[in-house]
């Protein structure tokens, strides 16, 4: 989960930066604006990912209990059948 924060807040501040060179901004503006965009969204997704842990999301896309309690078939390995002799 940590890993798809620290993805979504460098993407935010990526966007901004592009954003910035675009308009034309001076390096003191893109870069507060960079930062800014980065630790807000970081800790944006962190209280997300926070809030969801606590609702009992532990991972995304992890299996209800009720579809993990179902029995998986069992894989039985056969034995190479005998080959039969010809008359």
């Amino acid at each position: 989960m940590s890993r798809v924060v620290h993805t979504f807040a460098l993407l935010a501040a990526l966007v901004i930066l592009v954003s910035c060179l675009w308009r034309e901004y001076g390096l003191l503006v893109s870069l507060k604006r960079v930062v800014i965009a980065y630790l807000g969204s970081f800790f944006l997704a962190g209280g997300l990912v926070l809030a969801l842990r606590s609702v009992g999301w532990n991972q995304i896309g992890a299996a209800s209990p009720a579809a993990a309690a179902k029995p998986v078939a069992k894989v039985v390995e056969r034995e190479p059948a005998a080959e039969a002799e010809e008359i």
